[in-house]
């Protein structure tokens, strides 16, 4: 599967989409948060690219899903997220 936009990459299982942190694009990974057994959490996960060596990732069934991330990463993933997204929001302004 090449390039799945983060916010096209809904529910599944115990996981609840819940909004995109921060979006790399194409060749790049995301991070969302929602809920995972009715937690909150993050995910994260390879958006993919415009050919087919670079996929996006993780998959079940060959439906893009999100890898849940452990609770002792959460802070630290959600910190970095958050800082990348106003990074690149900023250079988008220029």
């Amino acid at each position: 599967m090449p390039y799945k936009p983060p916010d096209e990459v809904g529910d599944y299982g115990d996981w609840t989409f819940g909004k995109v942190i921060y979006n790399g694009g194409r060749d790049g990974w995301s991070v969302a948060e929602g809920t995972w057994c009715e937690e909150r959490a993050l995910g994260i996960r390879w958006n993919g690219g415009n050919t087919g060596t670079v996929v996006s990732f993780p998959k079940s069934s060959r439906r893009a899903v999100w890898f849940i991330v452990p609770t002792e990463l959460q802070g630290v993933v959600e910190t970095v997220a958050r800082m990348m997204e106003q990074l690149r929001r900023l250079r988008d302004r220029v």
